[in-house]
């Protein structure tokens, strides 16, 4: 008996088509555009649902469910970390640093001051206390 697989055939049946629609993405579809006094015009910056479009995907998981293919995977992460490595740059270089805080704090930093105590505390109050208590209760014997 012969298995019978259903779906859709995949998109892409080799790397090398792929990277070179990737390729494509990056080159024609992104990019920024400065007026002759150096002003911004345009922008079309890479993101992650402008990749699964251009590639013909119907959504983002496409391009997640690509990424899970073994011949594929590396292919699909070094485009995505190209769309992280854009972003961050833009976050880097505003003119605020709020989005750079965002970025910096989902991944790992903090703005918190935690300081770690090591040691024992003598508290010398509570121990002249507790002697000057013995004292008095010798006395009282």
């Amino acid at each position: 008996m012969t298995e019978t697989k259903l779906g859709r055939p995949p998109f892409y049946s080799n790397v090398e088509d792929l990277q070179s629609a990737i390729d494509s993405y990056f080159e024609k579809h992104t990019g920024i555009e400065y007026d002759d006094n150096g002003d911004l015009i345009a922008v079309n910056p890479p993101t992650v649902s402008g990749l699964a479009l251009f590639l013909g995907f119907s959504d983002r998981q496409s391009i997640y469910d690509y990424k899970g293919k073994e011949a594929f995977s590396c292919t699909i992460k070094k485009a995505i970390t190209k769309i992280e490595e854009f972003a961050e740059s833009q976050l880097f270089n505003a003119k605020t640093p709020t989005g750079a805080i965002f970025w910096l704090k989902n991944h790992g930093w903090s703005d918190k001051h935690e300081v770690e105590h090591s040691g024992e505390i003598n508290n010398i109050a509570r121990e002249e206390r507790e002697q000057r208590i013995k004292e008095l209760l010798n006395k009282a014997e």
